[in-house]
């Protein structure tokens, strides 16, 4: 069975597509056939390399056009990876799916976090860490009252990487810190 990561945010410019990106360019890294589906172009700016196991496919950014998209692209593949960004409505849970709300440390995201997770139940959270903020990665925790899938500590490295076409080659720029990720 083809596992599904939908990695979701409550705002635009929190780090959803990065930390969707990522994720797929590190599972593809280990030898896992990947599919990201990206509801806008962004995937291409950042994957711009793309590794032999790992292909994108831009949809329309409807949950409708999303998941028919998974229904396709999961049957010759390990793992599809879904950048549904913000704004996208709301998918119906599914065997196999697991939700990721994308935020960052900052007070707006955590509590426009914490008004999604009342309605949509995701699993756990990815974190985009900004070091400069006064909450940290355990107060996150308490006021999601989710696990933490991973985090990601924010830096001028992570954007430079992007604009020069590193981003996933792993072995150059080290972005994540898995916290007992499983595929």
């Amino acid at each position: 069975m083809t596992n599904i990561h939908i990695f979701q945010s409550t705002k635009g410019g929190v780090g959803c597509t990065t930390s969707a990106c990522g994720f797929a360019s590190l599972l593809a890294q280990q030898g896992k056939r990947v599919n990201l589906i990206a509801t806008d172009d962004d995937a291409h700016a950042v994957v711009t390399t793309p590794h032999g196991n790992l292909t994108i496919t831009v949809v329309e950014k409807t949950a409708n056009a999303v998941e028919m998209a998974i229904s396709k692209r999961s049957i010759d593949t390990d793992v599809v990876v879904v950048d549904a960004g913000f704004g996208l409505p709301n998918f119906e849970r599914a065997e196999g799916w697991s939700r990721h709300l994308v935020v960052e440390n900052h007070y707006l995201c955590l509590r426009r976090g914490v008004q999604a997770n009342a309605y949509s139940n995701y699993e756990d959270f990815v974190l985009l860490h900004d070091k400069e903020s006064a909450l940290s990665k355990g107060d996150c925790q308490l006021v999601l009252k989710l696990p933490m899938f991973f985090s990601v500590d924010k830096s001028d490295a992570i954007a430079r990487s992007i604009d020069a076409g590193l981003f996933p080659r792993g072995e150059q720029v080290h972005l994540y810190e898995p916290e007992g990720v499983v595929a």
